[in-house]
């Protein structure tokens, strides 16, 4: 059975909740925020079975951990625990109704089964639309002393402010890469090299990190996707057409990562679509540049490519570390204010997808905005050094 001593990466998150059971002193309502595959499932599913086991242990620091061994455990390893309930919105809803939030304050007042509490885990919580939220606070205004309400969310923007207000909220943190990379070397048998490529690209969530070490396909379509990006400077319309046919949106089959990997996601996406990697790419891009313009003192470390121009500068650590070269020739094509509009192109794709725009039609846009200004810097290059050789 996971214990808190397998969280990895969120030791603020472990401790707050951990010394919650110790004291007794359990919050009637908490939101855990973060992005998809962050651990947010695994870190409730391990609270919520240490509240209700009836043999707490206690590990090397004196703090409680689920003994793994009582019925309450059992039937919560194997999710048929009766008083740990997951509220999820329904098939052919967007977001949580307020139909599914009403049925759980109805099913509130009832005791608990066996346990001393009776936990609910609503996943997706920041689709709750405004009812939904509304008759949630009727709830965790005046909850029954036994309820714990644990909201699993992407982010909290969509929450009200008195929804907020009566909520503890634990914000996952990026895990450190090479917590990643032992993780994967360690618990799930991925060759070094590998797990490295697949922590850098997970950018600090573990569970994602996990999906690629288990993607078969994922070192083939790293590489797919970088040469589009190194190249699109030079793609027609019809190229990036043909690109958002095939890649938008991305839909695989799941490679199991094991037991090992319990705070990865259900299933496993790879690299998702073009548009996933733009923000990768470009992060790398803007790395490089200020890498070639900064000089950062310091040590660089074994495994990071080393960007700057000083003796000694400091490894920044490339997404795409293998293909620093052709990251080089497009951050010295492109300006800083190029750089800026193209991320701003992608803060508006995302927008447009919150919207409800179909995917195709807003990777089309990004795709086509971002060529245009970097085949537009390429040319001013080049027309800048046409200028000069006259």
């Amino acid at each position: 059975m996971n214990q808190f001593s397998d969280i990895i990466g969120q030791d603020q998150i472990r401790d707050h909740l951990q010394d919650a059971v110790k004291s007794g002193h359990i919050s009637h309502a908490y939101i855990l925020s973060g992005p998809k595959d962050s651990g947010k499932h695994f870190i409730a599913n391990i609270f919520a079975s240490a509240i209700l086991c009836t043999d707490r242990q206690l590990d090397s620091r004196g703090m409680p951990e689920p003994c793994g061994s009582c019925i309450s455990c059992i039937q919560a390893a194997a999710g048929s625990n009766p008083d740990i309930l997951y509220v999820r919105r329904q098939p052919d809803r967007k977001g949580i109704s307020v139909d599914v939030i009403r049925a759980m304050r109805d099913d509130v007042v009832t005791l608990p089964y066996a346990g001393s509490h009776k936990i609910y885990i609503i996943e997706d919580a920041e689709t709750m639309n405004t009812q939904a939220q509304n008759a949630l606070l009727k709830t965790i205004e005046e909850p029954p002393s036994y309820a714990v309400i644990i909201l699993l969310a992407d982010g909290t923007d969509h929450f009200l402010p008195t929804v907020m207000s009566r909520c503890v909220t634990l914000q996952m943190r990026q895990v450190p890469e090479e917590l990643v990379v032992r993780f994967l070397t360690e618990k799930l048998g991925t060759e070094p090299a590998r797990a490295a490529a697949c922590a850098n690209f997970a950018s600090g969530i573990l569970g994602r990190a996990a999906k690629l070490a288990a993607d078969e396909q994922f070192d083939a379509e790293r590489r797919e996707a970088a040469d589009f990006l190194a190249g699109i400077g030079q793609k027609s319309y019809a190229d990036l057409a043909d690109a958002v046919a095939r890649y938008a949106p991305a839909k695989k089959k799941s490679a199991a990562a094991g037991d090992a990997a319990a705070q990865a996601a259900p299933e496993a996406p790879g690299i998702g679509s073009i548009a996933d990697v733009c923000p990768l790419w470009f992060r790398d891009v803007l790395m490089m540049k200020a890498g070639m313009d900064v000089p950062i003192l310091g040590k660089a470390r074994p495994g990071i490519t080393s960007v700057g121009n000083a003796e000694g500068a400091v490894g920044i650590h490339l997404i795409f570390s293998d293909r620093a070269s052709e990251l080089k020739r497009m951050a010295d094509a492109l300006s800083y204010e190029a750089i800026g509009r193209i991320w701003d192109a992608i803060a508006a794709y995302r927008e447009q997808l919150a919207r409800g725009t179909a995917a195709d039609q807003a990777m089309l846009v990004l795709l086509t905005e971002i060529r245009d200004q970097v085949r537009g810097s390429m040319q001013q290059k080049q027309q800048n050094k046409s200028g000069r050789a006259r």
